[in-house]
């Protein structure tokens, strides 16, 4: 023997050298034999350092007999093995012989870890050769590194293979048959390698479903992190593909328990074949699945008749080729429709029909899901995250798809932007084999822990045109993604409602008031409405979960209230000869009934536009935004303290709007503080009066009670206005110029 010097962190360290350097040394020395079971150590002590050693494979091995080698670095007694590393990126490579000559690579492994602390590198692999020497050949993975401080370790067992089932990789072990809704449970172990373990499952015929799962067996200890992900490959009696799932990726290094599944509609008798693999990853398919000796999968089977009595229903062709709707609805009728996510993918559809009614006047469809009603499911749910969807649509004509397309009113309204994730939907289910224009959508809220429990976001309240004949509407309801199923019935709610708002029709017209003086202000027309459609803008400031997910969509958008406000002549005064711009104190407030400001079934947005006049013509123009060019003319509340426009620091901040609850409503006022203001700077003309647009939509809907109104009051008087500040003092005055408020 040699002695090699070397070293490492300030450290000379002398470690005699084994005289294991090639094959033919390991072969004729015996300190270079490892025995079966026993853990050898030794250092990586010079670049390019290689270690060689030999075991015998023993006279037990059979068809069954795994060689299992583990080697690694391992951290010091009193050292944390976070904190542990070493220089060494360890390689392994395994090498069968013959006569003793070393032949072909049985096994290669090599820890990369870098920075990180080293990992345990753990070769399993098949061997059926009695009493034949294995050879084991340890280095650097560059053969530039070493560590002549710290030893790695090497053991070579031969184990008996975990799985009682093996060798079924070719030959399927049978699960036997069970009574329908009982569960068959077999399962096993990858224990090598690209193991893959096959299994027979009768069918009992079609019209049956399936549920599969595939999940770790809890009995047998198997810690985190997992060397693979569980995948399974389901093939019919023809041998054709039915499925392919597989755990997420977090199911390698999450405690919890690891879990696939599926739920398949049976189209055959016969023998169908599931394959229980480790996932192997399509971007690297060439990179091998370790093998785990300690990892066991479970396999739970259940067969059970399909019981969903609106089968088949899985496109609008099938239900509309059937001639019969699913519910109708005579005028203020009501109706339900109970289905089952039975297996995937399974998008249920109904037709829904409307009858005629001689009224003339537009209505309202409510339509709400309710899951998981009647009784317990049969089979767990397919494990994931449900991505539950409902949508709302109607048919329309070939010739009309360009037009529906193009959002036309008279064929399909498309409220949504072309920057919403709806529009492309929208558009795309224009040109559907059946072409369809899309009324609404409801998403399953995907938060964690979900923002709507028990789908309480699947609720809308659509608005239907005036129809003396019948109309029909179709819902899809299932699983986005279609992979998901739980066998539970749901049921969708339907009713009929008239509209509340006698002044709606389709188009909405506008609603002609004016504006009167006073200083409490005025109420428009009757004073009230009822925005009694729409999912509504959100106010995030005000800390309102509304109903709905901020992808849910209806067609028609928000049932918005424009009123026309005739503003007499000299309430926006003329130009002042600083060059300021007089003007009139703009008073705004609106209520709501609700027995307390946190309950609230839906708050006001208010837009302003202003008719500008030029050369002579009443309205050349709309003024929509504040006169830079910047946010929109409206009103919102928010209980925060704002900077008023005219504000650099006369004053303390305070909030621009007042919020009370009086006579069983919340009323809501624009404060003295905000300055509101009607000016003549290119809003209201200096003679002959003016014209004002106040356009009213829903904000943070938190109910969908269409019998609620609004009252909006709003009027004019003397400006500048005085105010006592919140926190005392001398009253202050609205400044000159004046500017609109966009508060």
């Amino acid at each position: 023997m040699k002695g090699e010097v070397g070293d490492t962190q300030g450290q000379t360290i002398i470690h005699p050298d084994l005289a294991c350097n090639s094959a033919q040394e390991a072969a004729s020395n015996p300190q270079c034999r490892l025995t079966l079971g026993i853990a050898a150590q030794e250092w990586i002590q010079t670049t390019g350092d290689q270690d060689w050693w030999v075991v015998n494979s023993g006279a037990q091995v059979d068809a069954r007999s795994i060689v299992h080698v583990t080697a690694g670095y391992l951290p010091p007694a009193g050292v944390d093995a976070g904190l542990f590393n070493t220089a060494v990126n360890l390689q392994v490579n395994v090498l069968d012989s013959s006569g003793g000559t070393v032949t072909g690579s049985l096994a290669l492994g090599v820890d990369a870890h870098g920075s990180a602390p080293p990992q345990i590198i753990d070769l399993t692999f098949r061997y059926t050769k009695p009493g034949n020497d294995l050879y084991v050949l340890i280095t650097d993975q560059s053969g530039q590194q070493v560590d002549n401080v710290h030893p790695y370790f090497v053991k070579v067992e031969v184990v008996e293979d975990p799985d009682t089932n093996e060798p079924n990789d070719v030959n399927p072990t049978v699960i036997p048959p069970v009574p329908a809704g009982q569960t068959a449970t077999q399962g096993g172990y990858l224990a090598t390698p690209n193991d893959v373990d096959l299994f027979s499952i009768t069918s009992p015929g079609a019209g049956n479903v399936i549920s599969i799962r595939v999940t770790q067996d809890m009995s047998v200890p198997s810690p985190p992190p997992h060397r693979f992900r569980l995948e399974f490959i389901l093939t019919d009696p023809n041998g054709i593909p039915v499925d392919d799932s597989f755990a997420s990726a977090g199911s390698q290094f999450d405690s919890a328990q690891m879990v696939t599944g599926t739920a398949r509609l049976l189209a055959k008798a016969g023998q169908y074949i599931l394959e229980v693999r480790g996932y192997k990853d399509p971007n690297n398919p060439t990179v091998p699945i370790p093998g785990d000796l300690t990892f066991k999968y479970k396999v739970e089977i259940i067969i059970v008749p399909l019981q969903d009595p609106s089968e088949p229903n899985n496109s609008i062709e099938t239900v509309m080729t059937r001639g019969t709707p699913d519910a109708t609805l005579g005028i203020l009728g009501s109706g339900s429709i109970t289905g089952r996510i039975s297996y995937v993918p399974d998008p249920d559809w109904y037709w829904v029909r409307l009858n005629g009614d001689p009224s003339g006047r537009p209505h309202l469809l409510h339509y709400k899901v309710t899951p998981n009603v009647g009784a317990a499911p049969r089979f767990p749910a397919v494990p994931g995250v449900p991505e539950r969807v409902l949508s709302v649509t109607t048919v329309i004509q070939a010739s009309q798809i360009s037009a529906c397309a193009a959002g036309d009113p008279t064929v399909c309204v498309i409220s949504a932007s072309q920057s919403n994730i709806n529009y492309p939907l929208a558009v795309g289910t224009c040109s559907e084999p059946t072409p369809q224009c899309l009324q609404s959508m409801r998403y399953e809220n995907q938060d964690t822990p979900p923002k709507f429990q028990n789908l309480s976001n699947f609720e809308g309240v659509l608005q239907i045109p005036p129809h003396t004949t019948a109309v029909d509407y179709f819902i899809e309801f299932g699983a986005q993604g279609d992979n998901w199923a739980d066998d539970s019935d749901y049921r969708i709610d339907l009713d009929w409602r008239a509209e509340p708002d006698p002044a709606e029709t389709i188009p909405d017209p506008n609603r002609p008031a004016t504006l009167a003086a006073g200083p409490t202000g005025t109420s428009l027309g009757n004073g009230t409405g009822r925005l009694s459609f729409g999912i509504g803008a959100t106010n995030t400031s005000l800390f309102v979960a509304p109903i709905t997910d901020p992808r849910d969509y209806d067609g028609r958008g928000d049932d918005h209230d424009q009123y026309v406000i005739t503003i007499p002549a000299g309430v926006g005064l003329p130009l002042l000869p600083d060059g300021g711009v007089a003007g009139q104190q703009l008073f705004f407030s609106w209520s709501i009934p609700a027995p307390a400001v946190d309950q609230m079934p839906y708050d006001l947005g208010i837009h302003f536009a202003f008719c500008v006049p030029d050369a002579g013509v009443a309205c050349a123009e709309l003024q929509t935004t504040t006169l830079s060019g910047g946010s929109d003319l409206g009103l919102i509340y928010s209980p925060q303290t704002v900077t008023s426009w005219w504000n650099s620091g006369a004053t303390p901040l305070e909030p621009a709007y007042d919020r009370t609850l009086s006579g069983g409503a919340v009323v809501t006022t624009l404060r003295n503080y905000a300055c509101g203001c009607l000016e003549s700077r290119l809003l209201i003309p200096v003679t002959g009066g003016g014209t004002m647009y106040v356009d009213v939509f829903p904000v943070n809907r938190t109910s969908w009670d269409t019998s609620i109104p609004y009252t909006i009051e709003m009027g004019y008087g003397p400006y500048p206005q005085s105010f006592v500040p919140i926190g005392g003092g001398a009253s202050l005055s609205c400044p000159l110029p004046c500017q609109f408020t966009s508060n």
